[in-house]
């Protein structure tokens, strides 16, 4: 008679556990990520490259839940076409015009392929990358074709976006959007910004790397880019940075 009393309510529980645990795994959002127009040309020294975003320019979804796998995917390809010596690079950024959900809910990956063995394409960023609350500019990387090129050389990447299931309550976000573009654009290395008082240019941080000292007892520290003593190459300080997967890069300037 004892183990009967005991059992019932320990079910039952279990039950109302579950159901709360279901409850809180649904999280419905919307997003809308926008590139702009279907096609855009940029027209630089030499040559032209041209973006496409395949599917049309848009990635609009809503009542989606959390989950382990992307909930939208921006296709994009960056076409070259350059008969001339003069170097060609483009930029990629991601352009977060609002983001209401939670600080770091929504995050990214990038996948990118070098179709036809031209120039470098943008690092893929395989480690997933956050996105603030609020608006922002994200940088994806850098690409370049080489040159002179007789025919078109195509990049292409694969934008990824995610809203990861997480163990605790994610209730919060519900009705909440993220608004955003893919920007791709001329970028010319000679443009990077000199440093007059390091005496070289200023390092270059891609999506995800956080800037990265070492004190006198080699305990590393995170810094920002506006630290004065994050480098000094003369005194041979590099410019270290860590991604999010623990991997540590290194600032070589021209």
């Amino acid at each position: 008679m004892n183990k009967k009393n005991i059992i019932v309510p320990a079910v039952l529980g279990i039950i109302l556990l579950l159901i709360i645990t279901i409850g809180l795994s649904f999280a419905y959002f919307t997003a809308n990520i926008t590139g702009g127009e279907e096609t855009t040309t940029i027209t630089v020294k030499g040559g032209k490259m041209l973006i496409t975003f395949n599917g049309g320019s848009e990635v609009d979804v809503d009542n989606i839940a959390p989950s382990n796998t992307p909930f939208g995917t921006k296709t994009f390809t960056v076409t070259g076409f350059n008969n001339t010596n003069i170097p060609m690079g483009y930029k990629i950024s991601l352009v977060v015009e609002s983001n209401t959900f939670s600080e770091n809910a929504i995050q990214y990956k990038m996948i990118s392929t070098n179709n036809d063995n031209s120039g470098n394409v943008a690092t893929s960023i395989n480690v997933l990358t956050n996105i603030r609350t609020g608006d922002g500019i994200y940088t994806l990387g850098y690409g370049n074709f080489k040159v002179p090129t007789d025919n078109n050389k195509t990049h292409t990447y694969n934008l990824e976006l995610y809203f990861p299931n997480e163990e605790y309550d994610q209730n919060e976000n519900q009705g909440k959007q993220i608004k955003a573009h893919v920007l791709v654009e001329n970028f010319d290395y000679n443009d990077i910004p000199y440093d007059e008082t390091k005496g070289v240019n200023k390092p270059v941080l891609f999506a995800g790397m956080t800037p990265v000292k070492w004190d006198d007892e080699f305990k590393e520290i995170e810094t920002t880019e506006e630290d004065s003593s994050w480098y000094d190459y003369n005194a041979k300080k590099w410019a270290n940075a860590k991604t999010e997967d623990d991997s540590y890069w290194v600032w070589i300037p021209r």
